[in-house]
């Protein structure tokens, strides 16, 4: 498990006993989070999971000490894989909020999606490459990459993103989205604050007759975002872009439903 944020909360605690009980019963857990955004999550709290057999660590440390620490070098990625043949990947993380039951926040809506064959394989790649940077302990015995014995259900391509990724590869997926649409082009979003490019491709697609339509959350954890995405919202409006508020509570889920062509 690859994550970006663990409460020290009722759910963060339940989910960490049954770790803690999967690694009793011989399961090979390993956990990975972000040293910035999970640093609520106690490491003594770990007592118990390590004992069990299960190995953890920081993807980068708060400690100053460390040589590698740089506060702005953090992982944001959600990744669950499963025996290599099953993988949660999305925008989820773990703490009471993304349950739902956190008052303050109200309703949160976000999505997590489950892919099955050679993409879990891939993603638990991506896992190995992120564990080794943390640990230095490289993820190869073939015992954790079995052979897949289905494509990639349903159909994906993983596009990485990171300082350590050239060329911003995950802009320029949108954006030749973006450039390839022809029909619509449907857009949630927690945060919006699209750069020149991407915001420029929204543009020439609405222009282009394509049905584009934007949701985004009306409130989310930083309460200045919501205006920054606003100051956008007249110039997209007069190329014909629709967008909607969601306003129930937090909708943290990024997705984007390009039609190539069809109605």
């Amino acid at each position: 498990m690859e994550l970006y944020i663990w409460q020290d909360d009722e759910t963060g605690r339940r989910m960490l006993q049954l770790l803690t009980a999967a690694a009793r019963r011989g399961v090979i857990v390993r956990l990975l989070l972000d040293g910035v955004d999970s640093h609520r999550f106690v490491e003594n709290l770990l007592t118990d999971f390590k004992q069990a057999g299960g190995y953890f660590s920081w993807f980068q440390s708060l400690d100053p000490r460390r040589l590698r620490f740089f506060m702005n070098l953090r992982n944001h990625r959600k990744l669950q894989i499963i025996d290599g043949t099953i993988a949660f990947v999305g925008g989820m993380n773990i703490g009471r909020e993304y349950e739902g039951t956190d008052p303050s926040l109200g309703s949160w809506r976000d999505v997590q999606v489950e892919m099955h064959g050679s993409i879990a394989a891939e993603l638990q790649e991506v896992f190995a490459d992120d564990w080794f940077f943390a640990t230095v302990e490289k993820i190869s015995d073939p015992v954790f990459f079995p052979v897949p014995v289905a494509p990639a259900l349903p159909p994906a391509h993983i596009i990485l993103g990171g300082p350590d990724r050239r060329n911003e590869p995950l802009s320029k997926s949108i954006v030749s989205l973006l450039n390839g649409t022809h029909a619509r082009v449907w857009i949630a979003t927690g945060y919006f604050v699209p750069d020149d490019v991407v915001l420029t491709a929204l543009e020439l697609a609405a222009s282009r007759g394509v049905d584009e339509r934007l949701l985004i959350s009306e409130k989310n954890e930083h309460s200045w975002l919501g205006p920054v995405g606003r100051s956008y919202y007249d110039q997209l409006w007069a190329t014909g872009v629709r967008i909607f508020e969601y306003s129930a509570g937090i909708h943290h889920a990024k997705l984007r439903w390009p039609m190539i062509t069809g109605p």
